[in-house]
């Protein structure tokens, strides 16, 4: 009879240990299988919105909670850089449309510049011709003077001949009034 009875106890005890353990083992592998679930979860479909079931406060719920965190984490990270991105796209766009600018007005004012240059160009020319001109001037000018003073001295010369004359002929009226 004690046979029997350690035998019974044995067996009841056995089945509590059995039931305990898995108890025990649900306990862990449930909460264990849901984060895997999610993690498995995120990874499939690249959704950082996906959280694990936090219950309880042992390690596996600490684990849960680290990664939700980390989770959290990274969503704000990702969407920190969609942010950036945007702003670095309009920022080129807006690089793009000032460079365009720029060298629209680097063309124009290069335009300008030809354009200058072509009108300085014929200017010198126009320059160059009054100064040939005012050149050629003050040369006839000089000959004008030089054949102003020859007829100067012509007219002089002409002016003594005359006087001469004059008195030569004032002198032969002289004679010619006393012959008379």
């Amino acid at each position: 009879e004690t046979v029997w009875l350690f035998l019974v106890i044995a067996v009841g005890v056995s089945a509590l240990l059995f039931t305990l353990a898995t108890l025990v083992s649900q306990s862990i592998q449930r909460p264990l299988s849901n984060l895997q679930t999610t993690i498995v979860a995120v990874g499939q479909q690249s959704d950082l919105r996906l959280r694990a079931t936090v219950s309880g406060t042992d390690e596996i719920a600490e684990t849960a909670q680290a990664f939700n965190q980390m989770m959290g984490r990274v969503q704000l990270f990702f969407a920190e850089l969609t942010h950036a991105v945007s702003q670095l796209a309009a920022a080129s766009e807006q690089m793009s449309t000032i460079s365009h600018q720029v060298s629209n007005t680097a063309f124009e004012q290069e335009q300008q510049a030809n354009m200058i240059a072509t009108a300085v160009n014929q200017m010198s020319a126009a320059i160059q011709e009054v100064a040939n001109s005012a050149q050629q001037t003050s040369e006839q000018a000089t000959q004008t003077d030089q054949q102003t003073q020859q007829g100067v001295q012509q007219v002089r010369a002409n002016i003594t001949s005359i006087t001469r004359l004059s008195e030569a002929v004032n002198g032969a009226s002289g004679v010619i009034g006393q012959l008379n």
